[in-house]
């Protein structure tokens, strides 16, 4: 989307649509908000036909397109697929709270590939596209569907542990997936990873992260630069590793896909808790947050723009510290009714208790 100034001092808005152009000539400067909802109001009213759900949906992902990243855009599309065919078929103006609770019910009802229920976040994901078009063109609705929560949601994210870490590592050594995997563990995503040239680093062993490698709406793999300021940043690594990378000559060569694919395999064959590339950054969190480094150091080290990791990696050691406390009790009960065992010796083990 275009908005230009004119030399009468005015200001021009202008967007191509699926080859149709669109202008509008304003008295003042409009923001990116205002400009996409002008060109909303320009494409349903060039349209004989009301407007359909599905349309609607599609206008409104198309304009915000230049505005989101490739990888953004690709799931926005992705989430209009998860819709109903009798929603994606209505007329907008005709949709009710009703029709609205009914399609959330249903996008919820269908199970992943796994067979696992479609979690809470998900569902939201999905239905925040149609909240979009309807802030578009119909401002004055405003539904507010109940999302069902599944055991999936309340569940603790899997944080790998040392020995995890270790294993793979292990497993990974000598072959091309060893750099990523060590990357990973130091806060790093699979697309930064991927997007790493030998000339990110420098000679005091520091890597600069300025970009990523993502799928665009054609399933392209695209080098973008970072999507926010904050994942803009330079990440110190231990020599060994750098030194690893300067005798290859490069960071890795493959796809983003391909690291995840290898580690399935591998904690597969190895029987381990399945975790993806990306639960490495929240494995570099706990290490840092357990060496007492600030909240702010680490977000900073990481690219996090908000704290919502540090507060799962907290409620992770929190949950440590309980089957640490359980075990105690436990231990402890277990000594005093042991008929081999004197109240002296049992009593002894109050200690931990303070």
């Amino acid at each position: 989307m275009a908005i230009e100034k004119l030399p009468s001092g005015k200001y021009r808005i202008r967007k191509t649509i699926r080859g149709v152009t669109y202008h509008r000539t304003l008295d003042y400067k409009p923001s990116k908000w205002d400009a996409e909802r002008i060109v909303a109001e320009m494409v349903e009213s060039a349209s004989p036909d009301r407007m359909s759900v599905k349309r609607a949906l599609e206008n409104y992902v198309t304009i915000r397109e230049p505005m989101n990243s490739p990888k953004t855009t690709r799931e926005y599309l992705g989430y209009i697929k998860q819709y109903p065919k009798w929603f994606l078929s209505m007329d907008l103006a005709e949709v009710t709270e009703e029709n609205v609770q009914r399609c959330v019910n249903e996008i919820s009802a269908v199970k992943t590939y796994k067979g696992t229920p479609r979690t809470k976040k998900y569902v939201q994901a999905v239905y925040g596209v149609f909240s979009g078009a309807l802030h578009l063109y119909r401002p004055r609705f405003h539904p507010v569907p109940r999302f069902k929560e599944t055991i999936r949601d309340t569940v603790e994210p899997y944080i790998p542990s040392d020995t995890d870490a270790k294993k793979l590592f292990e497993e990974a050594r000598g072959t091309m997936h060893e750099i990523p995997l060590r990357l990973g563990s130091y806060g790093l995503r699979r697309g930064e990873i991927c997007a790493l040239e030998l000339k990110d680093l420098s000679d005091d062993n520091t890597l600069s992260i300025t970009k990523s490698k993502v799928q665009n709406s054609d399933g392209e793999w695209i080098i973008k630069t970072a999507k926010t300021s904050t994942s803009i940043r330079t990440v110190a690594i231990d020599a060994q590793l750098a030194d690893l990378i300067r005798k290859q000559g490069y960071v890795y060569r493959g796809y983003p896909n391909s690291i995840s694919k290898w580690m399935d395999r591998k904690l597969k064959k190895l029987g381990m808790q399945h975790f993806s590339l990306h639960k490495f950054r929240h494995y570099f969190a706990t290490i840092a947050a357990s060496a007492q480094i600030p909240d702010a150091n680490i977000m900073a080290m990481g690219g996090w723009k908000t704290d919502h990791v540090m507060k799962s990696v907290y409620r992770h050691m929190d949950k440590n510290k309980k089957e640490e406390s359980q075990k105690i009790m436990t231990d402890y009960m277990s000594k005093l009714a042991d008929p081999g065992c004197d109240n002296s010796v049992a009593n002894s083990d109050r200690k931990f208790y303070g």
